[in-house]
């Protein structure tokens, strides 16, 4: 899956609904390539104690 954002649309800010560590797991590993720096990031973020809301 791929997301393209216009230039014009800049800075963009992308929303999800709330989900479990388990379930925001599971869909970064349905995007290995994309998404693994950014759940190893947030995965930081959690151990460490950071609010993410």
């Amino acid at each position: 899956m791929s997301l393209v954002i216009d230039e014009s649309y800049l800075p963009a800010t992308l929303t999800a609904p709330a989900m479990s560590d388990a379930a925001f797991a599971e869909f970064c590993s349905q995007f290995p390539d994309r998404l693994s720096r950014l759940r190893h990031k947030m995965e930081d973020w959690i151990a460490n104690g950071v609010a993410l809301a």
